[in-house]
């Protein structure tokens, strides 16, 4: 897994390292009026800086991104209250003129967490079972001793997915029966489960299939092996509301 972070990795060749922000190695950062100051210092050193162009694609990421940055680190430095009006006056500015309630955050510590649409029989629903994790923060699952164990958090997206895509280069039933009867009454209840899988290795199992078929799932089985040789272990958690998980 790859992580990307904001972290510059110290350049202990540089004489200036306990002042500079700059380090040998490569950038995507816009042009601040801060960067270019340190940029013209270093080219009067002698240093090669390499400047080129954001394309049309990719700039409001980037500007997103750099505003998101220092907002967060401003919203860390506050109380609650001022978190809320500070985030609301900068939704005002972005909506120019839109309606007065559009997008407007009402309370700062209020999440939606479910919404169910009524069934045929009274009563309140349970809920239904959440991840360990956030659904909007990504993290590294290590299956340690006292870490959250991969499977347990399989299960526990299983619940709440609309569609499940799963790519696993083997299926064997040792693997499946862990998470057979959460899949099962998620495709009962009108999910949409894909299996792509192989015979390399000749690990796959023809009863872990037929459990897979059996249950409603779509599978496909890749026989080639003699050119292309898939190994791929991914789960991939697809929901209406946009939260996806990988």
């Amino acid at each position: 897994m790859i992580s990307r972070t904001d972290v510059a990795f110290p350049d202990f060749s540089s004489p200036s390292i306990m002042t500079r922000s700059l380090r040998t190695g490569l950038y995507e950062e816009l042009l601040t009026a801060t960067l270019e100051e340190e940029i013209s210092e270093l080219k009067d050193e002698g240093w090669w800086i390499d400047i080129g162009k954001a394309d049309n694609a990719a700039r409001s990421e980037l500007l997103a991104r750099h505003v998101y940055r220092h907002l967060r680190r401003k919203l860390e430095g506050i109380d609650a209250s001022e978190q809320l009006s500070l985030a609301n006056r900068l939704l005002e500015m972005l909506r120019g003129g839109g309606a007065a309630g559009e997008g407007r955050i009402s309370d700062a510590e209020g999440l939606l967490l479910e919404v169910v649409r009524p069934g045929p029989l009274s009563g309140e629903p349970s809920r239904t079972p959440r991840p360990i994790r956030s659904l909007r923060q990504t993290g590294l699952l290590v299956n340690g001793g006292r870490d959250t164990q991969i499977a347990s958090e399989v299960s526990r997206e299983i619940p709440s997915a609309d569609r499940i895509d799963l790519l696993c280069a083997f299926v064997r039933h040792s693997g499946l029966r862990l998470f057979q009867s959460e899949l099962a009454e998620r495709v009962k209840a009108g999910a949409v489960l894909r299996v792509i899988t192989s015979v390399y290795t000749g690990s796959t199992e023809r009863r872990a299939l037929d459990a897979l078929v059996e249950l409603g799932a779509r599978v496909k089985v890749s026989y080639e092996v003699a050119r292309t040789r898939l190994h791929a272990k991914a789960w991939l958690f697809h929901r209406h509301s946009g939260l996806r998980t990988a």
